[in-house]
């Protein structure tokens, strides 16, 4: 709900002159490119790769020592639409260098109709932007490639990774919003080659569609389009230069919501919590002994949907605050960035123009979601978001609440009539979602689901909802591929979901599943608990706790230091195989395996009924994790042993002097052993 008793600060929006000076300080030093125009094409030669514009019809390739890593297919890369009809682009007429920037002019297949690209080159990079002219009616400009250069795609959005890799299937989407997961226009490839749409328009992409073989992107609504190609070493150096460009994490989420299991009340109450339940469920976690970090109360606390008060299952809400922080705990609420026509955040948001509007009637444009009607809070709008954000400020000062679960903020619920009108800065809807993690990142203890270019807000983000199963699209398994890319597209500081999955009311908790998701939880950076494992056979609880309480150890040992290294350097903490052995080829197609850092590979199980696993091992030596056993990699270890109690896990081996390796071993001792219950196979 709104709170208007707090007085609404001016933000400004002015760039001071002394920040645009910095702009350009930090921007990469142009290459020093040589120039070849040869009959048929335009090489330019730079230190780190080669690019060249074919001249009929006009496209782009990108050679990096001698290789093609970026092709236009032969029909031609660019095109436009208008009124229906997609139109090429055509013949080079001109072209012309000034400095690290050519501009080329190109015919098109419509008369009088042309486009004028203008490449930047820098060392690593290649920034295009170009704009078609002389047709008034363009409904969208986009460009086209070969996925068969890129070899090996990924990218895109998060909740289609279990398509690995890309090229091996079709996905489309038009628009491509950030919805249901986070998601954001970069595609890296296994030739090293980026591509990124630095952008808030609305955009079209898609993969392999129709069986077509090619990569192709569109900004929608405009004559216009501009994109990065980042030009790496290999598919690593791809993705950091990309890192590099959305921004690091500017901070990270504080130490206890890492080093502790997250518990929350969805799947234990769904939205039938009550303030009673709550102290039962805390409890259960205090009894028995369960770590604990803070615990969310979810969906069904709140009097309507957009009011953040309590309602009357909730009869003192200051007490059970202070008792779950007398048990150790601290307490965060859900919020959502939506407003029911029953609650008074919508009467007064109304009254104000504090709620996106229908163009046409100016009056808030109403939407479907997953609880019924209603309107979006205009966070673009200052007023608006300092009254929410000084809402929910109030709540933690009255009742000693700790931080905020934001759910919702999925593009694909902005209004397509919706147009904020007055002063407000342009909005689109990809935009609306940044706009609402903004907002969770005004709090230490927020948790988030979606974002687009989020991701220096250094935000505790989450996978979406996943189903309790074994599905590779939504289940367990699709914690490693959806979960990796979340890491390589930015998001680190990433959770793999509630354990056990959540999705739907009514279902069944699974004993194995929930142990198997708790076990590969365990080394991800946060475990979230819902569903109380107290619930299962005592094995099971057993198994559950030593996990548990081996991801605190490795939180000291290793994610607190990958955590650092994030916010410093944009690293991801843990990531799919390929990214730390990008020279592997096999490594690519390895995609029920993760590495934690770079030397912990791990292999959960996940698949019902499963005791054994076979586990690829890249080049090197590698010790057991659990029994030190020395092993080489190079190859596929067949049938390794995971009883319920286990899952196989790795350390690979750096030449280092004897002392250092001795304090290794030590180290491990520590997380085995004793320190992790006897959990050796």
């Amino acid at each position: 709900m709104f709170d208007c008793d707090h007085p609404v600060r001016a933000r400004r929006h002015d760039i001071q002159p002394a920040l645009i000076v910095l702009w350009f300080l930090l921007q990469p030093v142009p290459a020093k490119a040589q120039l070849v125009e040869h009959a048929d094409r335009i090489e330019a030669v730079t230190a780190r790769y080669v690019l060249v514009v074919k001249k009929q019809p006009l496209r782009f390739e990108v050679s990096r020592d001698g290789r093609i890593v970026l092709a236009a297919p032969d029909a031609g890369g660019g095109f436009y639409f208008a009124e229906g009809e997609a139109v090429a682009f055509q013949t080079l007429s001109r072209f012309s260098r000034k400095g690290s920037e050519l501009e080329l002019q190109a015919s098109t297949a419509r008369a009088n109709v042309s486009v004028t690209y203008h490449l930047t080159l820098a060392p690593e990079e290649i920034r295009v932007r170009a704009e078609v002219q002389g047709e008034p009616n363009v409904e969208r400009v986009g460009e086209r490639f070969t996925l068969a250069a890129g070899g090996h795609w990924y990218g895109g959005p998060v909740d289609q990774a279990h398509l690995w890799p890309l090229e091996a299937h079709e996905w489309s989407a038009d628009p491509f919003l950030a919805t249901s997961n986070h998601a954001t226009p970069f595609w890296m490839t296994s030739s090293g080659v980026g591509i990124f749409l630095d952008t808030y328009d609305d955009v079209a992409a898609s993969i392999n569609r129709g069986g077509d073989g090619l990569f192709r992107f569109a900004y929608l609504r405009a004559p216009a389009m501009h994109y990065t190609i980042f030009v790496g070493r290999n598919i690593a150096a791809a993705r950091d230069l990309f890192a590099a460009a959305v921004g690091k994490p500017k901070k990270r989420p504080p130490d206890f919501v890492f080093e502790r299991p997250v518990w929350g009340t969805w799947c234990q109450y769904f939205g039938k919590v009550r303030q009673s339940d709550v102290l039962d469920y805390v409890r259960h976690i205090h009894d028995g002994g369960w770590p604990a970090s803070f615990v969310i109360i979810d969906d069904g606390w709140q009097t309507h949907y957009g009011d953040n008060q309590f309602n009357s299952k909730f009869p003192d809400p200051r007490a059970m605050v202070d008792e779950v922080h007398r048990l150790g705990y601290r307490l965060a609420l859900w919020v959502e960035n939506f407003a029911n026509p029953d609650s008074d955040c919508y009467r007064q948001g109304e009254a104000k123009g504090w709620l996106i509007r229908d163009a046409a009637t100016g009056k808030p444009a109403r939407i479907r979601w997953w609880n019924g009607e209603a309107a979006l809070i205009d966070f673009n709008n200052p007023a608006a978001r300092e009254s929410y954000v000084s809402g929910l400020k109030s709540l933690m000062q009255r009742y000693g609440v700790d931080g905020f679960k934001f759910d919702g903020g999925d593009a694909e619920y902005w209004p397509v009539a919706g147009a904020p009108r007055g002063p407000a800065l342009y909005l689109t809807r990809n935009r609306y979602t940044d706009l609402w993690a903004e907002v969770g990142g005004e709090f230490e203890l927020n948790e988030l689901r979606v974002g687009w270019l989020s991701q220096p807000q250094g935000l505790f983000n989450r996978l979406r909802d996943k189903s309790a199963s074994w599905s590779e699209k939504d289940g367990l398994p699709a914690i490693v591929t959806h979960g990796g890319i979340q890491s390589l597209l930015g998001f680190v500081f990433n959770c793999p979901d509630l354990i056990g999955g959540g999705l739907d009311e009514g279902f069944k908790p699974e004993e194995e599943l929930n142990v198997r998701w708790a076990q590969a939880a365990a080394f991800m950076p946060v475990m979230q608990f819902s569903y109380g494992p107290w619930q299962f056979s005592e094995t099971a609880q057993r198994t559950i706790r030593n996990f548990a309480e081996l991801h605190g150890k490795l939180w000291r040992s290793h994610l607190k230091p990958l955590a650092e290294r994030a916010v410093q350097t944009g690293k991801p903490i843990w990531s799919p195989l390929f990214y730390v052995f990008p020279e592997d080829e096999k490594a690519y197609l390895i995609r029920d395996q993760f590495m934690l850092g770079e030397d912990l590979l791990v292999a959960p199980v996940l698949h019902s009924g499963a005791r054994e696993r076979d586990v690829y091992l890249p080049a090197g030596m590698w010790r057991d994790f659990w029994s030190g056993k020395i092993v080489p990699g190079g190859g596929t270890l067949a049938a390794v042993p995971a009883p319920l109690e286990s899952i196989p896990v790795f350390e690979r081996i750096r030449r280092r002097a004897a002392h250092r390796a001795k304090q290794e071993v030590s180290g491990l001792s520590l997380l085995r052993g004793q320190g992790a219950h006897g959990l050796q196979p």
